[in-house]
């Protein structure tokens, strides 16, 4: 915050803040209150509120719910904004399979089943499944259970297991010694 703070007071262009809303981390009154304080020494021309929309690492990480958002819009004032995800839609000039689109796209961003149909949908009509099949086969993508979605990514991509992940996760998250785990 500080390095944040001392950058603001030299620099006189706009001034963005990112903030990514966290079920159960930093969305309740007392977190945001806290981001607030930041917020206001930090002094951004924006602050943009947004949500995993891609697969977070950690299986235990949701979004923020409707009622933490607006709390967090309510709380900061008004710098806050809510930014929504881009369209989905990707400059494939360089690839000449929809094979090769895939890849390309995942590799940047894994994304759901669902958005790459719709991206590639004018490129691609009916290729998407056995595309995606035929990747996963040769090793070339992956399917990764996040936010009780399916997500396709590149093979490299690493994403802990839900017993990893819990090893990480904040307490309030942890299931107590000897209760089984939340189901996602």
């Amino acid at each position: 915050v500080e390095g944040l703070v001392e950058f603001r007071q030299m620099y006189r262009g706009k001034l963005w803040l990112e903030l990514m809303l966290l079920k159960g981390i930093n969305d309740d009154e007392t977190a945001l209150r806290q981001i607030a304080n930041h917020v206001q020494r930090i002094r951004p021309d924006e602050v943009h509120i947004n949500l995993p929309t891609r697969p977070p690492a950690e299986s235990w990480v949701e979004p923020a719910n409707d009622e933490g958002i607006m709390r967090a819009v309510a709380i900061l004032g008004d710098v806050a904004r809510v930014v929504h995800p881009a369209d989905g839609s990707f400059n494939l000039g360089g690839c000449s399979t929809v094979l090769e689109a895939i890849a390309a796209i995942i590799t940047r961003h894994p994304m759901r089943q669902a958005e790459l149909e719709h991206a590639l949908a004018r490129w691609a009509p009916g290729q998407i499944q056995e595309a995606l099949h035929q990747l996963q086969e040769s090793g070339r993508a992956k399917v990764v259970e996040r936010l009780g979605d399916q997500f396709w990514s590149a093979p490299a991509a690493y994403f802990p297991n839900a017993t990893e992940s819990l090893a990480t996760a904040p307490n309030a998250v942890r299931p107590r010694p000897g209760e089984p785990a939340a189901p996602r």
